[in-house]
């Protein structure tokens, strides 16, 4: 299994969201490329809703 040194992270280890945000390279990153946190949000929120209905309609 692997393991994280996060606490809340997901049963695969993998960081949540809040978590990726908060490391300052991934800041960085998106401060430069010009990338807010609220739009990459909602920006997931909309391809989660696409792959729910997807999933219902199979």
């Amino acid at each position: 299994m692997v393991t994280s040194i996060y606490p809340d992270t997901d049963l695969l280890g993998e960081p949540s969201l809040e978590e990726m945000f908060a490391e300052p390279i991934v800041r960085l990153i998106m401060k430069c490329d010009g990338v807010k946190d609220m739009d990459l949000r909602g920006q997931i929120d909309r391809v989660r809703q696409v792959y729910r209905s997807l999933e219902k309609s199979q």
